[in-house]
């Protein structure tokens, strides 16, 4: 099983934002869960491509109130707020494609310059997907369900 580890280095042209370009055009329904925002980019991206976004983040520093405000007007995205400083997750599922799981939150510099070092976990979801016969379902979809 190969798992794709993406952590932004020049030599290795592995950026996290090349991750998210290559799952977004094979999903229509994107779940994000992360504890910062402060850049929208991805989210408008994801809008203009015709993505539905359901995405929680927590409200607090470093979460930035202007990012906050160009979230709410961007189209197809349904917004929830965390606020207790415990909610840290970096978690971004591309439908049934894949998912990146690991430490970069919804910024520019976790897209493209910090060494977060998330994994693409496209070769687990493809195979848990065959084992319930072609999609989550029963006790697996509440348990995935359940992170958003």
């Amino acid at each position: 099983m190969n798992l794709n580890l993406y952590s932004n280095r020049n030599s290795r042209r592995d950026f996290i934002q090349n991750a998210v370009d290559a799952l977004i055009t094979k999903a229509n329904n994107i779940n994000i869960a992360v504890a910062f925002l402060t850049d929208t980019s991805v989210l408008e991206k994801l809008s203009k491509q015709g993505c539905k976004v359901r995405i929680v983040v927590r409200l607090g520093f470093p979460t930035s109130p202007n990012a906050l405000e160009a979230l709410l007007k961007i189209s197809n995205i349904e917004a929830r707020f965390f606020s207790d400083r415990s909610f840290h997750p970096k978690l971004y599922i591309f439908g049934s494609s894949g998912a990146l799981v690991g430490s970069a939150n919804l910024t520019h510099s976790a897209m493209t310059t910090n060494y977060d070092g998330p994994r693409n976990l496209d070769s687990v979801l493809s195979y848990t997907w065959e084992q319930k016969g072609g999609g989550p379902s029963g006790e697996f979809k509440e348990e995935a369900h359940a992170v958003i």
